[in-house]
């Protein structure tokens, strides 16, 4: 036979199809890519609070799963939160404190703490967030929705209309206590709910206060909405009854001497200020009502700005008033909502049973106009299983189904389809991938939505990302996919998808795409229920723990740390089975020659196995260290101060030994490389064989000829 070598590399990632190309890998394990074309080894993690004591007690232990974690920043990323959800509580963690912050519960204006969050058994979509101005929305489907402002929580927007403010006619002498008239003829205020000076006022049109002629009757109705401390405001109640009085102000009708008593409805705590908006004089010059739609539109009257006064003298004349109340510009935060995704200055929602997406009106989102609602695909296409904001679009997605909502508030928004060909049920696992695309994970496996998602000339495509890492995206356990989680780790230049796989009810694989070079990876014993990259600039990868004993609580991922919490880190590169030739041609390998970084003493290992059998050739790997035997550099532990010297990083090759002849005619070839240790950084091989024919053989499939008969 004919000795020859071959050169493989630089080495890719997973390839798990029949007939991958030689360089890359049946299993790409714990290893991360590099911008100098190799693969070293990955990183583990440690919590983010270690805890008091030596040795360090768990401050998390006891606390059940971290269920989500959620990040802002406020004054321009000065003042980082991340706030994350365990047993139904929410709480704060805020960097700065170090270790005594770490577990600041989320607490409302009176004080109370956020408890008692809604927690299923079964596999959710669990509490979904935005940011937004400084502050934090957060929503579960069931739960009250809540803002948080790094201070403080309250509920977002308002769920019903006030109470209908109740009005009395004043008599019109003034009183020496009580309510009265100041020399403005401005509002008065009053905390009393009995004033003692006031005409009861009976429903409809009377009875007329006070002597006059019918030239003097006047009559004003009013409602009133809620306001919280972001300026977002509530429905407006319902109408109050019709006041009606005598006007002695003067010839004209117009308000200005009897002044109408408001009784104020009070809000919750969230609420900061009322509105009042009251009508034009609803009778004309003769005393006759005008038309019916002339009493149905409402002017701004007032704000009181405090919740705690319950009564207001209204003495304002119709020429004072504001602009006209558009109730259809104001409405209730939807009921169920379970995803939220903000786009140009516009908050989108949905979730419940409705087969629509709601959205706010431009600049308040905590106000849902009832006419700013979209259908959103076919109803046997599954509900709304997330929403997520681009630059160019709001993506819509399904169970079965793609969706964009593309516009502006100017202009109107509008929903197109993108495909019904796939969906995503996994809320959490959606994430931007740079120069890739939005990558979302459906039930046969990552997708990515390639383009500007915009007419700029690159057309929008729906792409199967995970093709060749098929044969893990096999074993997802369908059931738990709304567990599964996915955040982009821009400074490994990786995006992870943590799944859980068949019989696991939680992620226990990862696969990590590694986006610079198009390659997958996978890595194990991470306990990860969801997945955050602080969007500030450390950038730092954080997860939340579903194991309550040893890894309780929220995590940081390093390649600084040696360890996956208890458990060592496990590097490996496993080639796909290399074919030197077709079945009749066998190969005898001599030698492999792999470039990796000189690692000193930290010992190198190597196995293989020949014709894809499942065992190794070799009991045990052959392991030798990384670097030259003729040219050794001092290692850690035996260098001697002040005699050896340190030396930059090089790459080394190191030499190892092949026999296949108890194995028998070979045709295919699997290396398996692996530190002894941890570290490892490798680049290629070269493999050198013996080639030769087995005997001159004609295959079947060759025509023979035809038999005569």
């Amino acid at each position: 036979m004919q000795t020859s070598s071959f050169t493989v590399g630089p080495l890719r990632g997973m390839d798990q199809r029949w007939k991958p190309s030689p360089d890359t890998g049946l299993r790409v394990r714990d290893l991360t890519w590099d911008g100098r074309d190799g693969w070293k080894t990955s990183g583990g993690f440690r919590r983010i609070v270690l805890g008091q004591g030596s040795p360090p007690v768990n401050p998390y232990a006891g606390t059940g799963s971290v269920t989500s974690l959620h990040f802002f920043t406020q004054h321009n990323g000065g003042r980082a939160w991340l706030v994350y959800e365990s047993g139904g509580a929410l709480f704060a963690f805020n960097g700065s404190n170090r270790a005594t912050g770490y577990r600041e519960a989320l607490t409302f204006i009176d004080g109370t703490t956020v408890t008692g969050r809604k927690q299923l058994s079964t596999p959710w979509q669990r509490t979904q967030s935005v940011s937004w101005a400084g502050r934090l929305y957060l929503v579960n489907g069931y739960d009250t929705p809540l803002v948080y402002d790094g201070l403080k929580v309250e509920r977002a927007g308002f769920d019903v209309a006030p109470p209908a403010p109740q009005v009395y006619a004043l008599g019109n002498t003034q009183p020496d206590t009580g309510y009265h008239l100041t020399a403005q003829r401005s509002p008065v205020f009053s905390t009393s709910t009995t004033p003692e000076y006031y005409y009861k006022l009976e429903l409809g049109l009377g009875p007329i206060l006070d002597t006059g002629t019918d030239e003097q009757k006047c009559g004003y109705r009013y409602k009133v909405t809620f306001v919280n401390e972001r300026g977002q405001e509530s429905p407006a109640s319902e109408a109050s009854a019709l006041a009606v009085f005598r006007n002695e102000g003067g010839d004209e009708p117009k308000h200005g001497g009897t002044p109408v008593g408001v009784n104020l409805p009070v809000g919750g705590s969230h609420v900061v200020a009322r509105r009042i908006y009251r009508t034009q004089n609803v009778y004309d010059a003769s005393g006759n009502l005008l038309a019916l739609g002339f009493g149905d539109a409402y002017y701004f009257h007032s704000e009181v700005q405090d919740n705690v006064t319950t009564v207001m003298a209204d003495i304002l004349p119709d020429s004072f008033l504001g602009g006209a109340l558009d109730e259809e510009a104001l409405g209730p935060w939807p009921v169920g909502t379970k995803y939220l995704a903000s786009f140009k200055d516009t908050m989108f929602v949905a979730g419940g049973t409705a087969n629509e997406v709601r959205f706010s009106a431009p600049r308040f989102p905590e106000v849902f106009p009832p006419d700013n609602v979209m259908d959103i695909g076919d109803a046997d296409l599954g509900p709304v299983t997330g929403l997520y904001g681009t630059r160019n679009a709001v993506v819509v997605f399904k169970q079965r189904g793609v969706y964009l909502i593309k516009g502006d508030p100017v202009n109107g928004f509008y929903a197109i389809t993108l495909t019904k060909d796939v969906g995503c049920q996994s809320p959490n696992a959606v994430t931007e991938v740079p120069n890739v695309g939005l990558c979302f994970l459906s039930e046969d496996g990552v997708y990515v939505l390639q383009g500007t998602l915009e007419n700029e000339g690159t057309r929008t495509n729906v792409i199967h990302l995970s093709t060749p890492v098929s044969e893990i995206v096999k074993r997802i356990n369908r059931s738990a996919l709304p567990n599964a989680c996915a955040a982009t780790y821009h400074r490994d230049k990786e995006a992870w998808w943590a799944i859980p796989t068949l019989g696991q009810e939680y992620p226990n694989v990862v696969l990590v795409y590694h986006y610079e070079v198009g390659a997958w990876s996978f890595r194990e014993n991470l306990p990860i229920l969801c997945l955050k990259e602080t969007s500030d600039q450390r950038g730092q990868l954080l997860f939340g723990s579903y194991d309550t004993k040893d890894n309780a609580g929220i995590q940081v991922y390093s390649r600084g740390w040696e360890k996956k919490g208890l458990t060592t880190i496990q590097p490996l590169f496993e080639t796909n089975s290399m074919d030197l030739g077709s079945l009749y041609r066998s190969f005898q390998p001599r030698h492999a020659m792999v470039y990796a970084v000189g690692y000193g003493d930290n010992g190198l290992t190597l196995n293989y196995t020949v014709n894809r059998s499942i065992d190794d050739v070799r009991e045990a790997p052959q392991e030798l260290d990384q670097q030259y035997p003729n040219d050794p550099f001092p290692v850690y532990g035996t260098a001697v101060w002040g005699t050896d010297r340190w030396a930059r990083l090089r790459q080394v090759v190191v030499r190892f030994d092949l026999n296949t002849q108890q194995q028998g005619p070979v045709h295919e070839l699997s290396l398996t490389i692996a530190p002894a240790k941890r570290n490892v950084h490798i680049f290629g091989f070269d493999l050198e064989t013996a080639l030769g024919e087995q005997r001159n053989i004609k295959p079947l499939s060759t025509p023979v000829g035809v038999s005569q008969r």
